[in-house]
């Protein structure tokens, strides 16, 4: 999927999140510490951790590691207190401190990451600029009295540049060396990317018409791949494409290129979770089950795939009986109160 093309799937398809989650295997978690309280740990063991991290932030505040390090611990410490069933107005205070540690955490890789891009102006620092000031919207928004969207207009901002870099960057490389399939199919991604945060920051941009140039510039990708590249990995140029394709809500072509994609790899895991996320998208649940069950006779059970592929189809049936059976839940509900 493109740099962007994931968090635009999620906005036009929130409903299906958990369903790509467990197809796609994207372990996505940003928690900012909020991994659950340690049970090795007493209170009196996270009481004296904190008083520490306070001692060394006194010393040196402007320290991003130090910083961290005290947002860190406060987490954890509010995670425990949490599990420890504690006052929840305790627990909140806690957790507030360690979010505005993050937010000043932030604030310092911020100004760090800047101070490389004025030294190096490049893709890479550029980016790493607008790495961290999304991370520090992400923090604001859990913050009382602020939404972070100050800092996601500066992030996407950022984007905005460093896609311009990655644009000249990549053509640099394409004059030299005009037919590399991988380079082509970076520059696909840069392109949409670089009309996605510009639409961000301006609806009026023709997002649509950049979409279309990175269908284009994956189709040149897949034409440049020679004998000697792996059919996976022109397979996932044809997903590239489709993605595209269903960003510009034409959902014909987008099917046309993921079953390319699994002509071209049918034993590839990507190309067959590809399509099948995508049937399921169209609420086309048999389709979708036969697909995963096919692939599965491929596979052995003792395939890392296996399991996955196996909760996936069973997740999907349990789709489909609720959606053939809208009332089950309801009548569950019922008849329980009933006995009651």
């Amino acid at each position: 999927m493109s740099i962007m093309g994931m968090r635009e799937w999620f906005r036009k398809n929130r409903v299906l999140m958990l369903v790509v989650f467990i197809l796609l295997l994207a372990g996505l978690l940003i928690s900012y510490g909020h991994f659950g309280g340690n049970t090795t740990y007493t209170a009196a063991d996270y009481e004296k951790m904190v008083a520490d991290a306070r001692e060394a932030y006194a010393a040196n505040s402007s320290d991003p590691a130090t910083v961290q390090a005290l947002a860190s611990i406060l987490a954890d410490y509010a995670a425990f207190l949490n599990d420890d069933k504690a006052d929840q107005e305790t627990v909140k205070a806690v957790d507030d401190e360690a979010l505005k540690y993050y937010n000043e955490y932030y604030g310092l890789m911020v100004l760090d990451a800047t101070e490389s891009y004025q030294a190096e102006q490049n893709y890479a620092n550029a980016y790493m600029v607008a790495s961290y000031l999304q991370q520090r919207a992400q923090v604001q928004s859990m913050m009382d009295g602020m939404d972070g969207k100050a800092i996601s207009d500066q992030a996407n901002q950022w984007m905005v540049t460093a896609m311009t870099h990655r644009i000249d960057e990549l053509n640099a490389d394409l004059a030299e060396n005009s037919t590399d399939h991988t380079i082509i199919a970076d520059l696909a991604d840069a392109t949409a990317a670089l009309a996605y945060y510009q639409h961000e920051l301006d609806a009026e941009v023709d997002i649509d018409a950049a979409y279309l140039e990175a269908i284009d510039l994956c189709e040149q990708a897949i034409e440049n791949c020679g004998n000697d590249v792996e059919p996976a990995v022109k397979a996932s140029y044809y997903q590239k494409a489709a993605n595209y394709a269903e960003n510009t809500g034409n959902n014909v072509l987008a099917e046309e290129y993921y079953r390319m994609s699994l002509e071209t790899a049918p034993a590839d895991y990507d190309a067959n979770v590809a399509l099948a996320a995508f049937l399921l998208g169209d609420n086309r649940y048999d389709e979708t089950i036969e697909l995963l069950t096919a692939y599965r006779e491929t596979l052995s059970d003792d395939d890392a795939n296996a399991a996955n592929i196996d909760s996936s189809i069973e997740y999907v049936e349990a789709l489909k009986e609720a959606a053939e059976n809208p009332d089950t839940d309801t009548e569950d509900d019922n008849n329980s109160g009933d006995a009651n």
